[in-house]
């Protein structure tokens, strides 16, 4: 049986994966509202770049998990 940490790691793990989809559709939301990167960058606390780089759709990380 499945501890319920363990549960909830899995969960948690599985929330981290959402969060750069979420803020790439949110940085391009506030671009389409008519905010500047510089502005969006700097209430994300990083670069401009940083910020053009984050609104691009997140790559799959590592490898697939084969059972």
């Amino acid at each position: 049986e499945t501890s319920q940490t363990l549960k909830d790691l899995k969960a948690l793990n599985q929330r981290i994966n959402t969060l750069p989809t979420r803020r790439a559709e949110l940085i391009n939301q506030a671009r389409q509202e008519g905010h500047t990167w510089r502005t969006i960058a700097e209430t994300l606390g990083m670069t401009e770049h940083g910020a053009i780089k984050a609104s691009k759709p997140a790559e799959p990380r590592g490898r697939p998990r084969i059972e």
